[in-house]
């Protein structure tokens, strides 16, 4: 049975999602990648643009420069991003609300991408508990985060967690949808090996978008398949960007829970 729980445990932590999207892994010529996010919390924010390379000859991803890059919202507020380092632009004055419609203007060398996003509402963490796991043949001893959350009565509500160890994310893709779960009380597991009492587990719980969803669950199979990776590969991952660029644009509505090992 201990064996079973480890190869379950082990499953959820890759892929933590309903659905599993295949991804066809293929050479390319170099592209555009645009990788923007607005949140429910105060600015700045931020849009990445760099040129891809090669999947199966990565190297340095050299950021663009010199972009128009507009962020708009549907009651007619928008501003143009300043570049404050190489492919790197931020917002001053934007505040993002949930609930409205978000849209990404980019041109480069005369060339246009486009991305919408609508940010959904926020979805509090209700609760979160530890349970000792104690270790065996492929992890080691540490501990089990369960964040507990409600789910809306609305359907198609997509979420997205992230944890921090001591202020250091652990970088798994943690992800799930209300398909079977739609208004009920929700649970997710965090896997922390290595985790001590004294140590601090913050949880971030994103309310996204189904494109936005989509993209994240393609890039986790690129990741798993490859055993790493950068996302200015092009693996081909799901994108909501026109125009052939890769990449995504989205609004988060975020909400946190902090717990300290005890």
């Amino acid at each position: 049975m201990k064996s079973i729980y480890l190869i379950i445990l082990f499953s959820w932590i890759l892929f933590s999602c309903e659905d599993i999207i295949k991804v066809d892994l293929k050479s390319s010529e170099p592209a555009i990648v645009i990788e923007g996010i607005i949140h429910s919390d105060a600015g700045p924010y931020q849009v990445r643009i760099s040129r891809s390379t090669d999947f199966y000859d990565p190297g340095f991803y050299p950021g663009v420069e010199n972009a128009f890059v507009q962020i708009s919202d549907d009651h007619g507020n928008s501003e143009v991003l300043t570049e404050e380092n190489p492919g790197l632009y931020f917002t001053e004055t934007l505040v993002a609300f949930e609930e409205r419609k978000y849209s990404l203007s980019v041109n480069i060398e005369g060339k246009d991408f486009y991305a919408e996003s609508i940010m959904p509402k926020v979805v509090l963490i209700d609760s979160m508990g530890i349970e000792i796991f104690q270790g065996g043949n492929f992890f080691d001893e540490g501990y089990i985060v369960h964040c507990f959350f409600s789910d809306p009565p609305e359907t198609g509500n997509n979420y997205r967690l992230i944890a921090f160890h001591n202020g250091v994310s652990d970088g798994v893709f943690y992800l799930t949808d209300d398909k079977f779960t739609n208004g009920n009380t929700m649970e997710m597991m965090i896997f922390s090996p290595g985790t001590v009492p004294g140590d601090t587990v913050i949880v971030e719980l994103h309310s996204i978008g189904k494109s936005v969803f989509d993209y994240y669950v393609t890039l986790s199979e690129i990741v798993t398949q490859q055993g790493g990776g950068n996302p200015a590969n092009p693996a081909n991952p799901n994108t909501n960007l026109s125009n052939g660029s890769l990449g995504y644009f989205g609004a988060l509505a975020i909400s946190r829970s902090t717990i300290v090992i005890q």
